[in-house]
């Protein structure tokens, strides 16, 4: 009975696959087939409307000046190649046919595993570059802008490993900024560091005064379920006047590329860098969209044949894998592409801290 490859890659890709990280699990996923994507701005949602008498028409409004924004949707594309060196060193006589296939299927799901993880820190560096940048920077120089009010940004007066800090204020301050400009109907918020400060704000005099104890509190309750917070620690639950504040740390990290011309090029840093502080709403309606990967399944010398295969596909993540003949030898391209674009489709549903350490 043949083996088919396509399945033996696929089931390999599934156990080797990233698994989800804090940051982009706070995230609603939605697949699409384009490139780019179309949202509104803020508009003005806190007016009333006003009555009229009954059959006498309607109020009419300009709304020309309510503004969208088109956001293109990065690729990333990483793959790598079993060249025949690789085949050389497992003479396809040396084993079975079926084990020498297996053989393969192994190395290029290993592969791709490591891809697959790449791309994944890829999205929480979007998620955490769009919440304390309002914008995210592409390798070319681009930016992608979320139209984030510069009040937004609070940078404490007094830092919050100092004991004088009023960081119950200082919470509140941003509670109240997402409340009023996000119009979001929650009074419940998240708090999230790397864990630098967290000792020092559970710590602190006021703090302990009204710090609401984490015995038996359900995670899932609070909108963020242990399957959605992998690598992050509730660390405390408080009241800052009418709002609930829960203290988060998450000290998840990645290292910058090297060969691209980036600073710190090697260096590994935390998504949320020390002194630096998040502060969504329960619920905060972020949305992480999946442009369409554009796939060739007939990898054929005609040009016509490779044409009419193109397909667009909606999908989170990609992984491919086909052979390539070039002078007289052939090696095993494979890889995984995904075109993910984090958006905050609230622009003044968040706050950034800084300034905490």
């Amino acid at each position: 009975m043949p083996i088919d490859l396509n399945t033996y890659f696929a089931g390999g890709f599934e156990r080797k696959k990233a698994a989800l990280q804090f940051l982009s699990g706070l995230c609603e996923e939605e697949l699409t087939n384009k490139a780019a994507i179309k949202l509104d701005s803020r508009v003005v949602k806190s007016l009333y409307s006003l009555d009229l008498p009954q059959c006498t028409g309607g109020r009419f409004h300009d709304l020309t000046g309510y503004e969208s924004f088109e956001y293109k949707i990065p690729q990333y594309n990483d793959y790598t190649a079993l060249t025949d060196k690789w085949f050389l060193e497992r003479p396809f006589g040396a084993v079975p046919y079926g084990d020498r296939v297996a053989d393969a299927v192994e190395e290029v799901s290993k592969n791709q595993g490591i891809f697959s993880a790449y791309q994944a820190n890829a999205k929480s560096k979007q998620v955490a570059d769009g919440l304390l940048n309002g914008e995210l920077t592409l390798l070319n120089g681009d930016k992608i802008k979320f139209n984030k009010k510069a009040t937004h940004d609070i940078s404490v007066a007094t830092k919050f490993t100092n004991a004088a800090a009023k960081i119950l204020d200082d919470l509140a301050k941003g509670c109240k900024l997402i409340k009023d400009d996000g119009l979001v109907s929650t009074n419940e918020f998240h708090f999230i560091t790397n864990g630098t400060v967290t000792n020092a704000i559970v710590t602190n005099d006021e703090v302990q005064k009204i710090a609401k104890k984490l015995d038996g509190i359900d995670l899932a309750a609070l909108g963020m379920p242990e399957e959605k917070t992998p690598g992050a620690t509730l660390s405390g639950r408080i009241a800052c006047g009418a709002y609930i504040v829960n203290i988060w740390s998450y000290d998840g990290t990645f290292t910058i590329p090297k060969g691209f011309n980036l600073k710190d090029e090697g260096k590994t840093s935390s998504f949320i860098p020390d002194g630096r502080g998040i502060l969504i709403p329960k619920n905060p309606q972020f949305k992480m969209f999946y442009g369409g990967l554009v796939t060739c399944l007939n990898m054929s010398p005609n040009m016509q044949d490779v044409f009419s295969s193109i397909q667009i596909i909606k999908a989170k993540e990609y992984a491919y894998c086909y052979p390539r003949a070039k002078a007289g030898t052939t090696t095993l391209e494979h890889g995984v592409k995904s075109a993910p674009l984090f958006v905050p489709t609230n622009p003044d549903g968040y706050v950034s801290y800084s300034n905490l350490m």
